[in-house]
């Protein structure tokens, strides 16, 4: 995963309602890794394995590359659960208005530095958290798993298989495939383990709530920072496409100030749509 240095924004795409309920409750709703817009989140991972050992191994052992899933799957099902929350470095995107709001909804610009700073304040977070850019070039998810492979001792044991398999699993919330570069994602990852007894940091909820969206019932945890602060680091608010007229402007900026965000421009979508 590359954690950007020099990125000093980035944008939430969501609707009304969910817009609403980030500014009232200064909070986030993070939806399970498996439940996202692309089916092959988190497995994806495993179509890059299989070409890196045939690359790697021709004439090896076919169980290899079933060792090595197992193991990954082991993780998966005994340790923790990744929970995603999504930005984009795309200020205005055509495809992000369509897939989150029908072009109707909000762009939340957000300083990501500050927002680091409110997810490592809990130092839990530090073993509990992930991010980074989503990597969606074929070419650098095969080098980034061969060279997580390579690590792997002569004999291949248990333990080794173990270790290679938990560096594997990591990459697997930042790779998509290529045709998803549009998106130009940025994510934070919250690992929740399965274990009640362990530790979780203090603002993400231990239990698991349910939404519904298009039909079908989403898994998510609230992430909720108003222990830490009054507002999130937002430094300003698109309108979209198709609600970008005189009064949507107005209504948001009203409502901003309401709430306490005294300095946060309110902008129109740049994309022109009847």
């Amino acid at each position: 995963m590359k954690s950007s240095t020099t990125l000093q924004s980035t944008y939430h795409y969501t609707n009304a309602k969910a817009f609403m309920n980030i500014i009232d409750e200064v909070e986030f709703w993070v939806s399970h890794g498996s439940f996202l817009n692309d089916y092959a989140e988190l497995t994806y991972i495993e179509e890059i394995i299989e070409e890196v050992i045939h690359n790697l191994y021709p004439r090896g052992n076919p169980s290899f590359y079933e060792q090595i899933i197992q193991h990954m799957n082991h993780l998966a099902e005994e340790s923790f659960e990744p929970f995603i929350l999504s930005f984009s470095m795309n200020k205005d995107s055509v495809t992000l208005w369509s897939e989150y709001s029908s072009f109707y909804g909000y762009s939340l610009e957000i300083d990501i530095e500050a927002m680091r700073k409110l997810i490592y304040s809990d130092q839990i977070a530090k073993s509990r958290v992930l991010e980074g850019e989503v990597i969606y070039s074929r070419q650098l998810q095969l080098e980034l798993v061969e060279k997580a492979l390579s690590q792997l001792n002569s004999n291949q044991d248990e333990t080794s298989l173990d270790e290679v398999a938990r560096s594997i699993y990591l990459y697997a919330p930042f790779f998509k495939k290529e045709c998803f570069h549009s998106e130009e994602e940025y994510r934070f990852v919250f690992l929740r383990p399965r274990a009640k007894e362990e530790q979780i940091p203090s603002y993400m909820s231990r239990e698991v709530y349910f939404k519904k969206k298009d039909e079908v019932i989403i898994p998510y945890i609230k992430v909720n920072f108003k222990s830490i602060c009054e507002h999130l680091p937002i430094k300003s608010i698109t309108v979209g496409a198709k609600n970008n007229s005189e009064l949507a402007v107005k209504g948001t900026a009203y409502y901003l100030k309401h709430k306490g965000y005294l300095d946060v421009p309110v902008l129109k979508s740049c994309i022109t749509l009847r």
